[in-house]
Protein backbone atom coordinates (compact mmCIF):
# COMPACT_ATOMS: atom_id res chain seq x y z
CA UNK A 1 0.00 0.00 0.00
CA UNK A 2 3.27 2.43 0.58
CA UNK A 3 4.37 2.00 -2.71
CA UNK A 4 0.55 2.67 -4.46
CA UNK A 5 0.95 5.55 -1.92
CA UNK A 6 4.07 6.84 -2.98
CA UNK A 7 3.41 6.07 -6.48
CA UNK A 8 0.22 8.45 -6.30
CA UNK A 9 2.24 10.91 -4.93
CA UNK A 10 4.73 10.67 -7.66
CA UNK A 11 2.32 11.18 -10.86
CA UNK A 12 0.87 14.18 -8.27
CA UNK A 13 3.97 15.71 -8.70
CA UNK A 14 5.30 15.27 -12.11
CA UNK A 15 1.68 16.18 -13.83
CA UNK A 16 2.34 19.13 -11.73
CA UNK A 17 5.66 19.83 -13.27
CA UNK A 18 4.88 19.27 -17.01
CA UNK A 19 1.04 21.32 -16.41
CA UNK A 20 4.05 24.04 -14.78
CA UNK A 21 6.21 23.63 -18.21
CA UNK A 22 2.88 23.70 -20.48
CA UNK A 23 1.23 26.99 -18.48
CA UNK A 24 4.71 28.48 -18.87
CA UNK A 25 4.55 27.95 -22.99
CA UNK A 26 1.24 29.13 -23.77
CA UNK A 27 2.04 32.33 -21.54
CA UNK A 28 5.01 33.01 -23.64
CA UNK A 29 3.40 32.55 -27.07
CA UNK A 30 0.62 34.95 -25.39
CA UNK A 31 2.88 37.41 -24.56
CA UNK A 32 5.00 37.35 -28.11
CA UNK A 33 1.27 37.64 -30.10
CA UNK A 34 0.57 40.75 -27.48
CA UNK A 35 4.20 42.26 -28.76
CA UNK A 36 5.65 41.33 -25.53
CA UNK A 37 9.04 39.78 -24.09
CA UNK A 38 8.86 36.19 -22.23
CA UNK A 39 9.31 38.29 -18.94
CA UNK A 40 6.21 40.55 -20.13
CA UNK A 41 8.07 43.87 -21.24
CA UNK A 42 7.30 45.78 -24.76
CA UNK A 43 9.03 44.45 -27.61
CA UNK A 44 10.49 47.28 -29.45
CA UNK A 45 9.93 46.50 -33.11
CA UNK A 46 12.68 48.00 -35.67
CA UNK A 47 11.71 50.51 -37.87
CA UNK A 48 11.14 48.83 -41.64
CA UNK A 49 13.08 50.13 -43.67
CA UNK A 50 12.22 50.66 -47.45
CA UNK A 51 13.93 49.38 -50.31
CA UNK A 52 15.33 51.89 -52.48
CA UNK A 53 12.95 53.09 -55.15
CA UNK A 54 14.06 50.71 -58.28
CA UNK A 55 15.20 52.78 -61.13
CA UNK A 56 13.03 52.58 -64.37
CA UNK A 57 15.74 51.83 -67.24
CA UNK A 58 15.45 54.81 -69.81
CA UNK A 59 13.71 54.91 -72.89
CA UNK A 60 16.72 55.42 -74.95
CA UNK A 61 17.95 52.49 -73.36
CA UNK A 62 15.04 50.52 -73.46
CA UNK A 63 15.16 51.46 -77.49
CA UNK A 64 18.66 50.75 -78.19
CA UNK A 65 18.35 47.28 -76.62
CA UNK A 66 15.21 46.14 -78.42
CA UNK A 67 16.93 47.64 -81.40
CA UNK A 68 20.41 45.86 -81.18
CA UNK A 69 18.13 42.31 -80.63
CA UNK A 70 16.02 43.49 -83.70
CA UNK A 71 19.55 43.56 -85.91
CA UNK A 72 20.54 40.38 -84.37
CA UNK A 73 17.68 38.74 -85.22
CA UNK A 74 17.55 39.81 -88.69
CA UNK A 75 21.55 38.60 -88.62
CA UNK A 76 20.30 35.48 -87.92
CA UNK A 77 17.85 35.26 -90.53
CA UNK A 78 20.74 36.26 -93.01
CA UNK A 79 22.64 33.15 -92.29
CA UNK A 80 19.49 31.27 -92.99
CA UNK A 81 19.58 32.33 -96.70
CA UNK A 82 20.42 30.41 -99.42
CA UNK A 83 21.24 31.15 -103.28
CA UNK A 84 17.59 29.89 -104.35
CA UNK A 85 15.95 32.78 -101.56
CA UNK A 86 16.34 36.47 -102.44
CA UNK A 87 15.89 36.96 -98.69
CA UNK A 88 13.95 40.10 -99.78
CA UNK A 89 11.82 40.49 -96.87
CA UNK A 90 14.75 39.90 -94.55
CA UNK A 91 16.81 42.73 -96.38
CA UNK A 92 14.04 44.92 -95.74
CA UNK A 93 13.92 44.03 -92.00
CA UNK A 94 17.72 44.77 -92.02
CA UNK A 95 17.70 48.17 -93.46
CA UNK A 96 14.44 49.65 -91.74
CA UNK A 97 16.35 48.21 -88.25
CA UNK A 98 19.54 50.14 -89.58
CA UNK A 99 17.65 53.27 -90.01
CA UNK A 100 16.19 52.84 -86.49
CA UNK A 101 19.43 52.14 -85.02
CA UNK A 102 20.56 55.81 -86.19
CA UNK A 103 19.60 58.15 -83.38
CA UNK A 104 20.66 61.36 -84.11
CA UNK A 105 21.60 62.13 -87.89
CA UNK A 106 20.16 59.37 -90.21
CA UNK A 107 22.38 58.22 -93.03
CA UNK A 108 21.76 58.10 -96.77
CA UNK A 109 19.16 55.61 -98.29
CA UNK A 110 22.20 54.67 -100.94
CA UNK A 111 24.94 54.16 -98.38
CA UNK A 112 22.34 51.73 -96.30
CA UNK A 113 21.34 49.65 -99.17
CA UNK A 114 24.55 49.49 -100.47
CA UNK A 115 25.59 47.96 -96.62
CA UNK A 116 22.34 45.59 -96.58
CA UNK A 117 23.78 44.02 -99.94
CA UNK A 118 27.09 43.95 -99.16
CA UNK A 119 26.03 42.28 -95.12
CA UNK A 120 24.02 39.89 -97.12
CA UNK A 121 26.75 38.63 -99.46
CA UNK A 122 28.76 37.86 -96.22
CA UNK A 123 26.38 36.59 -94.36
CA UNK A 124 24.12 34.69 -96.52
CA UNK A 125 24.46 31.16 -95.45
CA UNK A 126 27.13 31.27 -93.11
CA UNK A 127 25.54 29.79 -89.94
CA UNK A 128 29.28 29.41 -88.58
CA UNK A 129 29.24 33.38 -87.65
CA UNK A 130 25.88 32.95 -85.44
CA UNK A 131 27.70 32.80 -82.27
CA UNK A 132 29.20 36.53 -83.16
CA UNK A 133 25.72 38.07 -83.83
CA UNK A 134 24.65 39.78 -80.68
CA UNK A 135 28.70 41.72 -80.76
CA UNK A 136 27.78 42.31 -84.50
CA UNK A 137 24.66 43.80 -83.97
CA UNK A 138 26.26 46.23 -80.93
CA UNK A 139 28.47 47.53 -83.27
CA UNK A 140 26.21 48.08 -86.46
CA UNK A 141 24.12 50.05 -83.91
CA UNK A 142 26.99 51.88 -82.46
CA UNK A 143 28.74 52.83 -86.13
CA UNK A 144 25.15 54.20 -87.35
CA UNK A 145 25.40 56.77 -84.43
CA UNK A 146 29.06 58.46 -85.38
CA UNK A 147 28.26 61.18 -83.44
CA UNK A 148 28.72 59.52 -80.01
CA UNK A 149 32.21 58.06 -80.81
CA UNK A 150 35.40 59.12 -81.39
CA UNK A 151 37.74 58.42 -84.25
CA UNK A 152 39.58 56.29 -82.08
CA UNK A 153 36.63 54.15 -81.01
CA UNK A 154 35.15 54.21 -84.68
CA UNK A 155 38.38 52.65 -85.83
CA UNK A 156 37.79 50.10 -82.89
CA UNK A 157 34.47 48.82 -83.91
CA UNK A 158 35.55 48.96 -87.96
CA UNK A 159 38.61 46.05 -87.18
CA UNK A 160 36.01 44.70 -84.69
CA UNK A 161 33.54 43.72 -87.64
CA UNK A 162 36.49 42.75 -90.03
CA UNK A 163 37.85 40.15 -87.83
CA UNK A 164 34.44 38.91 -87.25
CA UNK A 165 33.46 38.57 -90.77
CA UNK A 166 37.64 37.09 -92.04
CA UNK A 167 37.22 34.27 -89.29
CA UNK A 168 33.94 33.26 -90.35
CA UNK A 169 35.40 32.55 -93.45
CA UNK A 170 34.09 35.58 -95.51
CA UNK A 171 36.68 37.07 -98.16
CA UNK A 172 38.70 39.89 -97.61
CA UNK A 173 36.86 41.78 -100.54
CA UNK A 174 33.51 41.31 -98.84
CA UNK A 175 34.72 42.07 -95.23
CA UNK A 176 36.14 45.13 -96.59
CA UNK A 177 32.88 46.21 -98.73
CA UNK A 178 31.23 45.81 -95.78
CA UNK A 179 34.27 47.95 -93.47
CA UNK A 180 33.66 50.61 -96.16
CA UNK A 181 30.22 50.91 -96.20
CA UNK A 182 30.34 51.52 -92.46
CA UNK A 183 33.04 53.95 -92.75
CA UNK A 184 30.47 56.04 -95.09
CA UNK A 185 27.65 55.37 -92.75
CA UNK A 186 29.71 56.68 -89.84
CA UNK A 187 30.68 59.69 -91.29
CA UNK A 188 27.18 60.68 -92.39
CA UNK A 189 25.91 60.28 -88.93
CA UNK A 190 28.73 62.26 -87.15
CA UNK A 191 28.36 65.95 -86.09
CA UNK A 192 31.24 66.93 -88.74
CA UNK A 193 28.65 66.42 -91.17
CA UNK A 194 26.08 68.67 -90.26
Amino acid sequence: MKTIAVLCLALLAANSVFADIYSSAINQAKNVAAGKTPGGAPIQQQPQQQAPPLMAPSPQLEATLKNVADLKLDLDKLATLTPTNSGMEVKESLMTNLFIAAQGLKPSEASVSRLVDHLTEAMAGRGNMIDQHTKLAQDLHALFNGSHLTAAQSEVLLANVQTIFQTGGVTTDVALNVVNDLKAVTAETSEATQ
